[in-house]
């Protein structure tokens, strides 16, 4: 393994340890804002619930207090006939009773909302924060853990680091550009490479010459 890979390898086990705590503690931040969230919207879900139901109890109640009238009115204009006016006022009566239970009842409601408001409330503040802190600490983790990175690589990061980085550019750029940077001199190849051409050609030369028949005198 060439030394820049152990070096990765290293540090990149060593921030996973480091990070395994921070990865559990945020698990478990996620999965409470989940749990909030759903609560949230369950009281919220309660709470419409609730106000439908008040809405309805609030227009039961108009239509007691025009019956209520209705019957009133009725027993008047039945006076002279004392049993149709005495069934008048029984039906008011009776009105007057349902009206009454369902003030008692819409009253508790009212109780209810505001309860259910509150918790709601509190449901929504306690969401919020707890999203704010998620998000403070899991930056300050990331912080944390960036400036433990010097001791990590065991020194200076910019310095030591950077530099590995550097050798292994110039490694490359090396390599691309097809120059030799393993220390030979690049010059003397170049003669060599003449000069064993020019070598090669006075061979030949000299084969042709050899391959020719001899002049007559």
């Amino acid at each position: 393994m060439n030394p820049f890979k152990r070096l990765y390898v290293s540090v990149k086990a060593q921030i996973n340890e480091v990070a395994d705590d921070f990865e559990n503690h945020e698990a478990v931040a996620d999965a409470a804002i989940h749990e909030l969230e759903k609560l949230a919207a369950r009281t919220r879900i309660q709470l419409g619930r609730v106000d439908r139901e008040i809405k309805a109890m609030e227009e039961r109640q108009a239509s007691l207090r025009q019956d209520a009238a209705a019957w009133s009115q009725r027993a008047v204009r039945s006076a002279a006939d004392e049993a149709r006016a005495l069934e008048c006022v029984r039906r008011l009566e009776a009105v007057e009773r349902d009206a009454e239970t369902l003030e008692r009842a819409l009253q508790e409601t009212f109780a209810l909302r505001g309860k259910l408001r509150t918790e709601h409330e509190r449901q929504v503040a306690k969401l919020d924060e707890t999203k704010r802190r998620r998000t403070l600490l899991s930056s300050r983790q990331y912080q944390a853990e960036y400036a433990n990175l010097p001791g990590l690589l065991g020194g200076n990061t910019a310095d030591g680091l950077d530099a590995v980085l550097d050798r292994w550019e110039v490694r490359l750029s090396g390599a691309e550009s097809g120059e030799d940077f393993s220390g030979a001199d690049g010059l003397a190849a170049e003669f060599e490479r003449t000069e064993r051409a020019e070598a090669l050609r006075q061979r030949l030369a000299d084969l042709v010459d050899a391959a020719q028949p001899p002049a007559t005198k």
